[in-house]
């Protein structure tokens, strides 16, 4: 089944990446002249993309935003739990274990995340957290990473941006559009990965063997192996059959703007039950309001919201002096914002409605920097002409299934998802 997105969601996610989207545009037309015209027009798209993310902060301002709190455990969960908490949106329900583990070549030291008691008791975790996921559209889970595999996984990302701003890949937007200072940079799983983020290369076969694994191999193993991640996309979905469709870092730098509010893939028809992507954003540093944590709106990933948002204007709301119905909208519902530890995460429904906000921090060392990676339902296949590519090497297309990161691929089938 194809999804093909409305024009709406087309302009609105591409503030996402918007600096790789910019350097493909003029890789593509690197004449001058060509380049000009195209330098202008982003220019002029962005300026208005900026202005109605302004718009829609002040519609914001008196509906109720809330952080986004730990889900809590079940009950058995619970009571393995070293210290339960309470709230909406996922709760630190592991037990915080340090264990060394292998090597890798460009780490200094490896750690093992916190531990859950028992296999049984992450199972249970997985339910209570994919039934949140499948109610509200985003559920947060703490504790998925080591402090120490996120503090190598973070100068593992800072390192591939230094890497960019060398060849001047994608990071050229931070000295074009200063607004923006974005950077969405795919990352590899292994030494022998292609280093490019523009989608130039060849991909490798799904036969060859890499030898060396980079921290982010080990950190995406770390988090769907010996949390309850990787069996709560899977109940959430499904199905373990789920293809790995991103996998990439996400820099927002002091100075970017706020972006609009988005999805990132429309609804599949009316199905609300038909999901298409799961997506896992984990904070690579703990995560304040003034660096431009992500808002996302609760229970917006239906056909009707996104009808309503991205929708047409009746005849009653289509005139000069009526408010929008997108403004009315944002005017009363409420969200929750990402204000998170390191090593944490939050679980959405790509369908949910969300955006980035902007980074205040006076300090030009306080980015805010994410691992994320999405698996996409294999009944769909996103088609996105004129947006974005996925978010994810071109040696690494294809190449896994979520079954491929987990103990047991059972999790999806049994009785009680």
């Amino acid at each position: 089944l194809m999804v093909v997105p409305p024009r709406a969601l087309v302009v609105t996610s591409r503030t996402r990446d918007a600096g790789r989207h910019y350097h493909l545009m003029m890789a593509e037309n690197d004449d001058d002249a060509s380049s000009f015209i195209l330098e202008k027009e982003y220019e002029l798209t962005e300026q208005m993309v900026t202005e109605r993310a302004e718009i829609e902060e002040l519609l914001m301002a008196n509906s109720v935003t809330s952080p986004l709190l730990p889900n809590e455990p079940t009950a058995a969960a619970a009571a393995a739990a070293v210290k339960p908490q309470r709230g909406f949106g996922g709760g630190s329900t592991a037990v915080k274990k340090k264990k060394k583990g292998k090597k890798l070549k460009n780490s200094k030291k490896t750690e093992q995340p916190p531990q859950n008691n028992s296999n049984n008791n992450k199972s249970d975790e997985a339910k209570d957290h994919a039934k949140v996921l499948k109610q509200e559209g985003l559920v947060r889970i703490d504790g998925v990473l080591s402090d120490a595999v996120t503090d190598q996984l973070r100068e593992f990302v800072y390192d591939i941006r230094t890497t960019e701003l060398k060849r001047g890949g994608a990071t050229t937007m931070q000295a074009t559009f200063s607004t923006i200072r974005r950077w969405d940079l795919s990352i590899p799983l292994f030494e022998d990965d292609s280093d490019d983020n523009n989608n130039n290369v060849v991909a490798t076969t799904t036969t060859s063997t890499p030898s060396t694994p980079t921290i982010a191999y080990q950190a995406l193993n770390d988090v769907l192996q010996t949390t309850a991640v990787g069996e709560t996309m899977s109940r959430f979905l499904g199905t373990d059959n789920a293809e790995l469709y991103e996998l990439s870092s996400y820099i927002s730098d002091p100075g970017s703007a706020r972006q609009v509010i988005h999805a990132d893939t429309p609804c599949f028809g009316t199905d609300d039950d038909q999901p298409i992507l799961c997506t896992c954003f984990i904070a690579l540093q703990d995560v304040r309001m003034d660096m431009g944590p992500t808002i996302w709106l609760p229970r917006t990933n239906t056909y009707k919201i996104h009808d309503l948002f991205f929708g047409e204007e009746d005849d009653e709301t289509n005139t000069s002096s009526a408010t929008p119905r997108k403004d009315q909208f944002l005017q009363t519902q409420s969200s929750v914002v990402g204000i998170i530890p390191k090593g944490s995460c939050v679980l959405f429904d790509s369908r949910l409605l969300h955006c980035g906000t902007a980074n205040k921090s006076t300090m030009t060392d306080n980015s805010r920097a994410l691992l994320f990676f999405s698996f996409q339902h294999p009944n769909i296949n996103l088609f996105n002409p004129g947006g974005d590519t996925a978010s994810i090497r071109p040696d690494l297309k294809g190449r896994f299934r979520l079954a491929d990161f987990l103990v047991s691929s059972s999790r999806a089938d049994d009785d009680e998802q």
